[in-house]
């Protein structure tokens, strides 16, 4: 039964990789991943991780699809540690920044009609 319940808490902490790793990669496109350890909030593994990375990409034609490997690891403090390990990749489409806006070469507002009527 602990080993169950290890099992749905590591499956947790993927789906949370994979969650974070969806947003950050949509809001910045230069994202690569990201490791972070959550051992304090889960006292009862001496061991809460999950590893975001980047993949490289096979093709050339893929340049707009990123792809993140995403895994999520917990080790138990048993005297014979069980650890379990999920995985999973995630694929995500590449968003290009969006082009700064330009300042107009006159200064009327763009609610305001211009004098050049």
């Amino acid at each position: 039964m602990k080993v169950h319940w290890q099992l749905e808490q590591t499956r947790t902490l993927l789906d949370a990789g994979i969650r974070r790793t969806l947003s950050l990669a949509a809001e910045d496109s230069n994202y690569e991943g990201e490791s972070w350890v959550v051992d304090d909030a889960l006292e009862s593994f001496s061991e809460a991780r999950v590893e975001i990375k980047l993949l490289p990409t096979d093709s050339p034609d893929e340049t707009d699809l990123t792809q993140f490997e995403v895994i999520a690891t917990i080790r138990n403090r048993d005297l014979q540690p069980v650890q379990t390990k999920r995985s999973q990749i995630v694929v995500t489409q590449r968003t290009s920044s969006p082009a700064p806006s330009r300042p107009s070469d006159d200064n009327s507002s763009p609610n305001e009609p211009s004098d050049n009527s």
